[in-house]
């Protein structure tokens, strides 16, 4: 059995979604992610973020993803509403005016379609973080040629931030512990900030020493054919499945240039 990660965002499982090849959960969010950038519109980005929903709803990953979800678009969203009803510069209809400040149905609207197109390149990110261990994506990488340096890098990448937000929350409640207001106003949240960053801060270099230490006792940078303690299984089904994926995404973009080029 393999140890678990510390990435906290995995959601553990043994779903269909969960056995695919993390390549194949990889290609098909950067193809997803690549097509809601050449192609933004409103119909694409629902129908993106609508698959990614039903993949994570099959590999009971929903609960996590709402989680998730609900925190950061809490926050975007609302601001995104306010900045742009506010102060579009295509606003000509007036939904709302309030003294000199007026909400304009222009900038409504555009807001509403990045909203959407955000909530799906979150969607389709999460989709391959809840679903796919860091260390299997490394692996996979690594068995199809990728640089052992760069998957450690990119597995710290996907690391980094769960780990340090755990560590952070467990500072927290130890000074909260002590006495020390970490919660509250914002001028409180604001004084308790800098006893966080320090404990934050010396953890996070001792366990960057550590992780150095280990992988120089285990022969990280030596030379040579590696192999892998859990082999990644990658059916023929799915291989197939990466290169029509490239594929519809190489025929969007080409059509996508002749459109433009014959404007």
């Amino acid at each position: 059995m393999r140890p678990p990660d510390s990435a906290v965002l995995y959601v553990e499982g043994d779903s269909a979604i969960h056995r695919l090849n993390p390549l194949t959960k990889l290609t098909y969010t950067l193809v997803a992610l690549a097509l809601l950038l050449i192609w933004p519109r409103w119909e694409v980005s629902l129908t993106v973020l609508a698959l990614a929903v039903i993949l994570l709803t099959s590999a009971g990953a929903t609960g996590r993803f709402l989680a998730v979800t609900w925190g950061l678009a809490a926050v975007f969203i609302p601001t995104l509403f306010l900045i742009q009803g506010l102060w579009h510069p295509g606003n000509r209809t007036v939904l709302y005016a309030l003294g000199p400040l007026q909400v304009g149905w222009e900038g409504v609207l555009f807001a509403a379609d990045l909203s959407l197109r955000l909530l799906a390149i979150l969607a389709s990110s999460l989709f391959l973080m809840l679903t796919t261990r860091p260390s299997g994506l490394v692996e996979a990488l690594v068995a199809h040629g990728f640089p052992p340096r760069m998957g450690y890098a990119l597995q710290l990448s996907l690391q980094i931030l769960p780990t340090m937000a755990a560590t952070a929350r467990r500072i927290a409640v130890a000074q909260q512990a002590r006495g020390i207001e970490v919660g509250g106003t914002l001028l409180a949240r604001a004084r308790g900030l800098l006893p966080l960053l320090g404990p934050l801060l010396r953890i996070s270099l001792v366990a960057v020493q550590e992780r150095a230490m280990a992988l120089e006792v285990r022969g990280f940078g030596a030379r040579g054919s590696r192999t892998s303690l859990a082999e990644q299984p990658d059916r023929a089904w799915e291989r197939g499945a990466r290169w029509v994926l490239a594929a519809s995404l190489a025929a969007v973009v080409l059509g996508r240039l002749i459109g433009w080029l014959s404007r």
